[in-house]
C-alpha cells in the first residue's frame, strides 16, 4: 500500500479520525473533573555518614575490628543499616508505632472504606471496588475484610515510592496524598519510625553482646583472654553510648519533605496531549479495520458474471433457432 492509497483511505473516513480524539479528550476531563486532586510530598535521604563535619562519627574505634552489627558473610550478605532502613520503611513493626501515635491514620489512608458520620468501617463503594468484589465472588474468595496494618503495609508498598537520586546512595521518597499536611507529616514520621526501630534493635544487640562479654569476665583468668575481652567491652560501651545520641541512626535527612502549594496530580497538561494522540491512533486503528474486509474481497469481473457457451455434440442438434417472420 502506497502513501497515497492510505491517505486516500484516511480522507474516506475523515469523520472517524475526528470523532475519535474528540471523544478521548471529552473522555480525559471527566476523569479529571471527578478525579480528586493530590499534592506529591518528596524527601531525600541518604546513609549516615561517618567522616565529615556534618557526620555521626564511626561508632566503632577506627583500626579496631570491632563485633559487626550485621551477621557474619560475605559481601552480598552482610546488610547496612541503610538498606534494613529502606526496608523497614514501610514494614508492619514500624507502621504498628504510627498507629500507635496516631489512631486516625488508617482513616486517612483508606478514606473511601471509613465512614465519619458513623466513624466505623463500611465496604467501598466505587467502580474499582465493584468490579474487584465481582471477580472475587466468582471465584468464592472473600471481596473485602477491614483494614487492618498488613493492609496497610502492602498499600505504602505500592504508594510510597522509593527511588535512587542519580548514581548515588541517596533515596528520593515520594507520596501522594489529597491532603498536603498528612502528605509530608506522614513521609517524616516514617523516617524517624524506621531510623528508631533501628535505634532500639540495636540497643537490644550491643546490651546483649555487652551482657556476655561481662560474664566471661567473670569467669576467665588468663591475662591474654582478659585482655581481648576488655577490648571487646570498651568497644560495645563506646557503640552503646553513640547510639543513645540524638541523631539519625541509618539515615540522615538531606533534604527535608517538601510539597508544592498546589496539587500537581493528575497533571492535565500532561495527560490532555497525551489523550489527544490515543484518540488519534484509536480513530486510525479503526479505519484499518473497516478497511481490511473489503480489501480482502476481490471483486467479480464480468466473466466470470457472463454463462458458460454450450458445446454441442454430433449427436445433438445445434442449428439455430429459426427466426419467425
Amino acid at each position: 500500500m502506497s502513501w497515497r492509497d492510505f491517505l486516500s483511505i484516511i480522507l474516506a473516513d475523515w469523520k472517524l479520525l475526528f470523532i475519535s480524539p474528540i471523544a478521548s479528550l471529552f473522555a480525559t476531563v471527566l476523569i479529571l473533573r471527578h478525579w480528586t486532586p493530590e499534592y506529591t510530598a518528596t524527601m531525600v535521604i541518604g546513609p549516615v555518614s561517618r567522616i565529615g563535619a556534618a557526620a555521626m562519627g564511626a561508632r566503632a574505634p577506627l583500626g579496631v575490628t570491632a563485633i559487626p552489627m550485621t551477621e557474619y558473610g560475605n559481601g552480598e550478605e552482610a546488610l547496612s543499616d541503610f538498606t534494613r532502613f529502606a526496608e523497614l520503611l514501610t514494614s508492619p513493626p514500624v507502621l504498628q508505632t504510627l498507629m500507635n501515635n496516631d489512631p486516625t491514620l488508617l482513616p486517612k489512608i483508606f478514606p473511601e472504606h471509613w465512614d465519619d458520620q458513623t466513624k466505623q468501617w463500611r465496604r467501598p463503594n466505587n467502580l474499582t471496588a465493584i468490579l474487584k468484589q465481582t471477580a472475587l465472588s466468582i471465584v468464592r474468595r472473600q471481596d473485602w475484610t477491614t483494614p487492618d496494618i498488613e493492609t496497610l503495609s502492602r498499600s505504602l508498598k505500592h504508594t510510597v515510592i522509593v527511588s535512587p537520586v542519580g548514581t548515588t546512595s541517596m533515596r528520593r521518597i515520594a507520596y501522594r496524598h489529597p491532603d498536603r499536611t498528612f502528605a509530608l507529616k506522614l513521609i517524616a514520621n516514617l523516617t524517624e519510625a524506621a531510623n528508631q526501630h533501628l535505634r532500639q534493635e540495636a540497643e537490644r544487640r550491643v546490651s546483649a553482646q555487652t551482657q556476655f562479654i561481662k560474664n566471661r569476665l567473670e569467669t576467665v583468668t588468663q591475662a591474654d583472654h582478659r585482655r581481648v575481652l576488655a577490648s571487646l567491652l570498651a568497644d560495645q560501651e563506646r557503640i552503646a553510648l553513640m547510639i543513645e545520641i540524638d541523631l539519625p541512626l541509618a539515615a540522615d535527612i538531606i533534604a527535608p519533605p517538601s510539597a508544592l502549594s498546589l496539587p500537581d496530580w493528575p497533571n492535565p497538561l500532561l495527560l490532555l496531549p497525551i489523550a489527544g494522540v490515543v484518540g488519534v491512533g484509536i480513530g486510525l486503528l479503526l479505519i484499518m479495520i473497516r478497511f481490511e474486509p473489503s480489501a480482502r474481497t476481490p471483486p467479480q469481473s464480468s466473466q466470470a458474471l457472463a454463462p458458460e457457451p454450450h458445446e454441442c455434440t454430433p449427436a445433438q442438434d445445434c442449428a439455430p433457432p429459426s427466426r419467425s417472420d
